[in-house]
């Protein structure tokens, strides 16, 4: 995530543990640590430096397994622990358009080599016990036609709000990658999502009262030769209902638009050094931009090192 400016920041110290009961059974936790811990915690927990980002057991029997515990989302280019995305920071979409974590169960069915199906029920958006009387449906369709490209549609389709079981929040995500050549990755993203009473009907209503609805797109190239690496992001977010957005004012709309570049050099196996120089541009005058401060134009640099073992 895009912190403070001038300071110095440890983002993750995050921990695996794997274990293999036996050829069906498996469990996986993954133990996060640090800032990103804080904001990848799950409600009502959230907000410490310690996070169990996920916590689960898979049962497989064939074309089929089970999932049940806390597990990362279906969607998006990005992914919580942040060394194994493209760039430094994350865009919009990770942490606007999609949830980070679920709790509860789901089950995949590899239907074909290239096809395979996913299903199941949950507390909601980055819910560890659920705020209201609802369970959350999630769901993906992936398709992998070749080694060198795959894409899934996925959705999520349940009442969000506190205390609130009628508002159904949906999220429609499409996601996929082509690896272009030995050396360059596409990865691709399209996001839509809306849900009744989250949004403000025009800039004079001060009541959250209208339906709302967002929407963006995004890319992430990776190229790699040898020890050098550089990734890019280019996306596009809009939150026409002010009701993604927590910065917008009441009522005023907002698009933003997010140029990234990210050189890296892999200075031993496993230890890496990526820097990153990014551009933040509203293009609505009378709202702030994403991060902090007002104005329609932020530029960002960043410096990181991160070490996988």
């Amino acid at each position: 995530y895009n912190p403070n400016g001038h300071s110095f920041v440890l983002h993750s110290a995050h921990f695996n543990i794997d274990h293999k009961f036996s050829d069906s059974l498996t469990a996986h936790i993954g133990i996060d640590a640090g800032r990103d811990a804080t904001i990848n915690g799950a409600r009502p927990y959230g907000g410490g430096p310690f996070d169990v980002l996920e916590a689960f057991a898979t049962y497989t029997g064939g074309k089929v397994s089970l999932t049940a515990g806390k597990f990362v989302t279906y969607e998006g280019i990005e992914v919580a622990p942040g060394p194994l995305n493209p760039t430094v920071t994350r865009g919009y979409l990770y942490y606007f358009a999609e949830p980070i974590t679920h709790t509860g169960f789901k089950v995949h069915y590899q239907a074909t080599d290239e096809l395979n199906i996913g299903l199941g029920i949950v507390n909601g958006w980055d819910n560890l016990v659920d705020d209201n009387n609802m369970k959350t449906f999630i769901g993906r369709i992936g398709y992998t036609p070749s080694t060198s490209f795959f894409a899934a549609l996925s959705a999520t389709y349940g009442a969000e709000a506190l205390h609130n079981d009628k508002n159904q929040r949906l999220s429609l995500d499409l996601t996929g990658c082509w690896t272009v050549t030995d050396t360059l990755l596409l990865n691709f993203q399209g996001n839509f999502g809306t849900e009744p009473n989250a949004g403000y009907k025009n800039q004079s209503s001060t009541a959250i009262d209208s339906t709302a609805s967002w929407y963006g797109v995004g890319v992430q190239p990776v190229y790699t030769s040898g020890a050098w690496s550089l990734a890019g992001r280019l996306e596009w977010f809009a939150d026409p209902n002010g009701a993604r957005v927590a910065a917008a004012a009441a009522g005023a709309k907002g698009n933003y638009v997010n140029v990234t570049l990210a050189p890296g050099y892999k200075l031993a196996d496993g230890f890496r050094i990526r820097a990153e120089l990014r551009a933040d541009i509203s293009t609505e005058k009378t709202i702030p931009l994403v991060a902090r401060g007002a104005g329609t134009t932020m530029f960002t640099g960043a410096l990181m090192a991160d070490y996988q073992f």
